[in-house]
């Protein structure tokens, strides 16, 4: 149940949800998905889940995803001036869970890169069982493979409870610095706890240069589109000034992967910024 009080100096943008004029909804301890994007139709959701999360994590309230939302990929400029195509950005400071029959599913298109929740540049955040399919059976394109599930990059101070990816055109989850940013900001402090990537096209994770990275228990399954069709890739990516750097990556308990062509990698090169300290358990 919602409850409005009239602000008759209200300055807060209307959303026809929470701010519809000078009635502003009460601080509420969790909003809804479904106040602000429809369920369960192959439409496009992404503005109205945009504008709810950013205000749930706006009000310190909790934002739950509570049916099956679709959402294209847009095009956004971010702080950098960089213009990336995504579904949906993770808010600062935002708690965010999914029902169990919850997820977020991307409208297939013919996009080489883009992500379908981007993480980049987000701080102090924690998610707890999303569930997130990408389109790699009706993908309309034939070129690249840096369409990713989960984009968890030049980000810091997060909590992942049990993620699951399906049908990456590239990978399910891709974690390190944003190959083509223009900072060179760490992601940092993450801690991703038994995720899991299924039927992906080129990794199940990729880990590509962190900062005091746990990832506890992953598993993969079904890897299957182009090389190296691998469960979890440990591969330095960076460019010009930005860098990648290893340092403090663990991966704690068993690696399981099943219908992969290789179960896990780790390439370490020279260009390497820093220590250089992986630990992975085991395969």
């Amino acid at each position: 149940q919602k409850w409005y009080t009239f602000n008759s100096s209200n300055t807060e943008p209307n959303n026809n949800v929470t701010v519809i004029g000078n009635w502003v909804m009460d601080i509420q301890d969790e909003d809804l998905a479904s106040w602000f994007a429809t369920q369960n139709v192959v439409e496009d959701q992404r503005e109205g889940l945009q504008t709810g999360w950013d205000y749930a994590s706006s009000k310190n309230s909790k934002f739950i995803f509570d049916g099956i939302f679709y959402v294209a990929q847009l095009s956004r400029i971010y702080s950098d001036g960089l213009e990336r195509k995504i579904g949906l950005q993770v808010p600062d400071n935002s708690i965010t869970f999914f029902k169990s029959n919850a997820s977020i599913k991307l409208i297939p298109n013919n996009e080489p890169l883009g992500y379908v929740v981007n993480f980049y540049l987000a701080e102090n955040f924690k998610m707890y069982n999303p569930v997130v399919f990408g389109d790699v059976d009706e993908h309309t394109g034939t070129t690249d493979e840096s369409n990713h599930c989960y984009n968890i990059v030049n980000c810091k101070n997060g909590y992942i409870h049990e993620p699951v990816a399906y049908n990456a055109w590239g990978d399910g989850f891709y974690i390190g610095v944003e190959y083509s940013s223009l900072t060179n900001k760490q992601c940092e402090d993450i801690t991703i706890f038994e995720p899991h990537a299924e039927h992906c096209g080129r990794a199940g994770m990729s880990i590509t240069s962190s900062k005091n990275l746990n990832v506890y228990s992953p598993s993969f399954k079904n890897i299957f589109r182009v090389f190296p069709k691998v469960g979890l890739n440990i591969e330095g990516e960076g460019v010009g000034e930005t860098k990648p750097s290893f340092n403090g990556i663990n991966i704690h308990g068993s690696i399981t992967s099943e219908s992969c062509d290789i179960g896990a990698s780790i390439y370490i090169f020279d260009s390497l910024v820093g220590d250089v300290s992986v630990n992975v358990g085991n395969i």
